[in-house]
């Protein structure tokens, strides 16, 4: 005896709403900017053991005066009137968690070299660790000083950005015009994979610019061809998008 099973009905995507996807945006940029924290302090840390030795605490000291130095060039924008105030505004609030637990007292506290006479090798050693681990430390606070100023710098390159998703649409939008008007195929296939490069587009740069282990990195350098690469996502999906709606 045959018996018909007919497939369940599917179920409808869920559409996400837009408070969703702005959450989603959100917790994406948070955790590049985590990412990005912990690779350049580790990369800073490696670099201190065994490439630059010699600056020890100094090259990451340099790299945040670097950084402040580009911005001398361009100190307007159109968020603020003064972009290095600004850039040194949330290098202070990023060294401020460090202040609350206690990290600024450990370091003034290692300040002076351990003393050799009179004290055991455990004693000793347990000191050159404590006094190798301030170092450290004063590294890390470096780090998240360079890391705040050079995501102030991306945030005030935001009207950059948003102009570059303005041309890509427009520039998109025609093109996919003129492909509905003279009878192009349609295929999803682009658009799909295009979909897919929007967000590498707009966080890759970004968290590659925040993990530059090393000074020398003009901010123009990530601002043009991240907006660029925007820019293009932007245009292709537009451009492939359905013909018909």
């Amino acid at each position: 005896m045959r018996t018909n099973h007919s497939p369940p009905p599917r179920q409808a995507p869920r559409r996400q709403s837009p408070l969703g996807w702005l959450l989603n945006v959100a917790s994406g940029l948070t955790a590049s900017v985590m990412l990005s924290l912990v690779l350049g302090t580790f990369i800073e840390w490696l670099g201190m053991h065994w490439w630059w030795q010699e600056e020890g605490v100094q090259h990451s000291k340099a790299m945040v005066l670097e950084d402040l130095n580009y911005l001398r060039d361009y100190r307007q924008s159109l968020l603020t009137d003064d972009a290095v105030q600004f850039a040194a505004s949330w290098a202070l609030a990023a060294s401020r968690p460090f202040e609350l637990i206690g990290v600024y007292r450990f370091i003034a506290a290692q300040q002076q070299p351990p003393r050799a006479a009179g004290q055991s090798p455990v004693r000793r050693a347990l000191q050159l660790s404590l006094h190798d681990s301030a170092k450290y430390l004063t590294a890390a606070i470096y780090v998240a000083q360079d890391a705040a100023i050079r995501l102030a710098i991306v945030v005030l390159a935001l009207p950059a950005l948003a102009i570059a998703v303005l041309l890509g649409l427009i520039d998109g939008l025609g093109r996919r015009d003129i492909r509905k008007w003279s009878g192009g195929r349609e295929s999803s296939f682009v658009y799909h994979h295009a979909k897919r490069l929007l967000w590498p587009a707009f966080t890759g740069g970004f968290t590659l610019y925040l993990t530059w282990p090393t000074g020398g990195f003009n901010p123009a350098w990530m601002v043009l061809p991240f907006c660029a690469a925007v820019a293009w996502t932007m245009s292709l999906m537009a451009a492939t998008f359905k013909k018909y709606l």
